[in-house]
């Protein structure tokens, strides 16, 4: 499945999702205050639109948004928050920045929530695109290859198990094929010891981007492995990739070592 980040449509709705941390633990700030988003670049001349975020001691709080994960007593203490917001017919396809602007703790006596300078902001990326079609002749087929981007990993440890993937021939290929066909499809991976001792069976993988500049490809499918069960040793796995048009590739088996 792809990121609603990568795969937006122009005239849908976006579900853009957030996680706020505090001193490396996951927590919900105080009040999330506004959220703008711009379009190719954060200028005022590119904003789009201000989304207010109503006072935390409303009751609707945090409306628009939308809480995740509450435990047992209706508390919020996840800090994961979506933001679903409609994609206008009259918006062009390009990369979108949303802007969070927030307060971590509450303020003291006389302070004001309203004040944005006291505020915090963190900035995200995404991206629009016109439809969710995908169509093809049949005339020509794709073919991607497989790069395994992660091959170490240590006891305990949580961590995205990345692989690459690649339009072929590597510098000619179709991008207006190619590129969509990447975003519309669903992988899964499969982990094995080398005995064929099955750990984890066609789980679902998250299209996303790489860090850095890439010539060839920048996305990635990625799986988020907990080696806290793992003996310490060398592991196999094999990604499945269920193209838009029907078919179907598969990884050779890559291997990766626990430590």
């Amino acid at each position: 499945m792809s990121s609603p980040r990568l795969t937006g449509r122009i005239g849908s709705t976006v579900y853009l999702n957030t996680s706020f941390y505090k001193d490396g633990v996951q927590a919900a700030p105080y009040a999330i205050r506004r959220i703008d988003i711009y379009k190719g670049s954060i200028k005022e001349e590119n904003k789009v639109e201000e989304i207010a975020i109503v006072d935390p001691d409303d009751p609707s709080y945090p409306s628009p948004l939308q809480q995740q994960d509450a435990d047992s007593d209706g508390v919020i203490e996840s800090g994961e928050y979506i933001l679903p917001w409609l994609a206008g017919q009259e918006l062009d396809m390009d990369i979108y920045f949303d802007v969070w602007y927030f307060l971590p703790e509450p303020l003291g006596t006389g302070g004001d929530i309203n004040d944005e300078t006291l505020w915090f902001k963190c900035c995200n990326q995404f991206w629009l695109r016109d439809g969710g079609w995908f169509c093809t002749d049949n005339l020509t087929s794709l073919q991607f290859k497989f790069e395994q981007l992660t091959t170490k990993f240590y006891k305990p440890e949580l961590k995205w198990f990345e692989v690459g993937i690649m339009p072929l021939p590597l510098y000619d290929f179709d991008q207006n094929k190619s590129i969509p066909a990447i975003l519309m499809s669903n992988a899964t991976i499969t982990v094995e010891t080398n005995n064929c001792e099955l750990l984890v069976d066609n789980v679902p993988m998250i299209c996303g981007l790489r860090q850095g500049s890439y010539r060839t490809n920048p996305f990635v499918f990625k799986h988020k492995l907990d080696t806290t069960a793992f003996l310490v040793g060398n592991y196999r796995s094999r990604v499945t990739m269920n193209l838009p048009d029907g078919t179907r590739q598969t990884s050779p088996w890559m291997h990766f070592s626990v430590a």
